[in-house]
This record gives structure tokens, sequence and C-alpha cells, in this order.
């Protein structure tokens, strides 16, 4: 099983071990306590990081390994591979900080791995690119289920103004805007590339500024000003010089 958010896998996998516990495929006495889960016989366990100094047939410890719980050993567990490299002993350490269970896993950690039947829960914000991982991991059939409700996980947030999958036609819309939609990031020559062949625009001037209002003037700077210009005014009379008759023109009636 998988989903897009760590939220969602951590429901899965809840559910599933409920099933599993119901129906007897996990069961027997408590063998460890580690990272706040309790592990029993038949638990389906996954691996979330490497180490190399836990050998794994003729290779090592992997981040994503998927294993089932067999028996208890002295400060760890007793785990079998699902992928048939035989049997490892996980310390407590490594159970409490890296283990996690494993019968549903998150899209981008269940890239490269088959399964005969794979289950996919998809919301609203899927894109193209988990879309087809998640389609692609079942040899025999692969399946979708659908839903609407929202999700505060940060990776996986519905779209502004998304519908509700309330029926057949709702889920089909879902998918459909799953496959145009693009999640990958643009590498740095695709961007770079993109900026030399958009069209370039020389951006307008600034607008200028408004002039500012001239500052309204005082009753006492009015009349102040209205002297000042009287005064001119004298001056410039008194200097100016008398005019004198036209010689040309006749002086008599």
């Amino acid at each position: 099983m998988m989903a897009r958010s760590r939220a969602d896998v951590d429901a899965l996998n809840h559910r599933a071990r409920t099933a599993a516990l119901a129906d007897g495929a996990v069961g027997g006495p408590l063998l460890a306590h580690a990272g706040g889960r309790d592990w029993q016989t038949g638990d389906i366990l996954r691996a979330r990081r490497n180490n190399r100094r836990l050998r794994l047939g003729e290779s090592h410890l992997r981040n994503g390994d998927r294993f089932r719980v067999t028996a208890a050993a002295p400060g760890g567990l007793v785990v079998q591979d699902l992928a048939g490299r035989g049997r490892l002993v996980l310390p407590m350490e490594y159970l409490a900080a890296h283990a996690t269970y494993g019968w549903a896993a998150t899209i981008d950690a269940a890239q490269g791995a088959t399964a005969d039947i794979a289950i996919l829960l998809a919301r609203p914000g899927l894109d193209r690119e988990h879309l087809y991982v998640a389609m692609s991991r079942g040899r025999h059939a692969n399946h979708v289920h659908v839903t609407g409700a929202p999700t505060g996980d940060y990776d996986h947030k519905a779209p502004v103004g998304a519908p509700p999958v309330a029926t057949l036609d709702d889920a089909v819309a879902t998918l459909q805007a799953a496959v145009v939609r693009v999640g990958a990031e643009s590498s740095a020559h695709t961007l770079l590339d993109q900026q030399h062949t958009a069209p370039r625009t020389v951006p307008a001037p600034p607008p200028a500024p408004a002039p500012a209002p001239a500052p309204a003037l005082t009753p006492a700077e009015l009349r102040r000003r209205a002297e000042l210009q009287h005064a001119a005014d004298t001056i410039w009379r008194r200097s100016s010089p008398p005019p004198t008759p036209d010689r040309g023109r006749s002086l008599s009636r």
C-alpha cells in the first residue's frame, strides 16, 4: 500500500496491523516495544536507514528493506527478509530509531520496489510523477482508491477549490487532474533556457512625482507681501525717467 503523505502511511499501517491481529497473521506474546511500537510474531517491518555493519546475505541492511518478525533475540528481534536474502537480528537501538511498520510506504519510499498487487491511496493534489510510480509497482494488479478528504500534511495539500470526491466521476476527475499536474522541479539549465527564450520587456519608467502644492499663507503674510509689492512699485516709478513729448507731432488743436 502506498500514499503520498507520511500521515496517510501511518494510518494505513495502523489499519493493516489491526486487520492482521484480527485474523491471526500477527499474534503471540509481545516480543519488544521500541520506537513507540509493539512488535509481535508476524509483524511486517520496514528499515529506514542503511547500516553496513548489519550483514544480510551478500550485502548489508538498506533503507527500504522489508522483513517479517519471527522471534525475539537478546537485545533485539530476529527478522526474515521478504526478498529472500535470509535472516537478520535487528538490535533494539536500530528498532527504536529507524524501524517502522511495513505494510504501507510513501510513494517516494516505494520507488524501485515491486509487489504482486499494489494499492494507492490518492488525494486531490497528486501529481503525475507520483501517480506513475505508484501505479507501476504491482506485477499482477495496481489499484487506486481516491478520497477527497483534506489533509494537513505539508507535502500533499489539495489545491484551492478542489471539489470533494463523492462519486465515480469525481474520482475520475481527480485522477485526470493528477495526470496533467507536473510535480517535478525544473533543472537549472531548463530555467536558464526559459529565461533566454522568453520575450524581454523593458519596464516603463515610473511616473514623475506631482508638484507639491504651494503652502497656504496666513493673513499676516499676505499683508506683508502686499506691502513689499507696493514699495517695489513706488521705487520703480521714482527711478524711471519722465516721458518725453513726441516732437514730430503737432501740439496745436
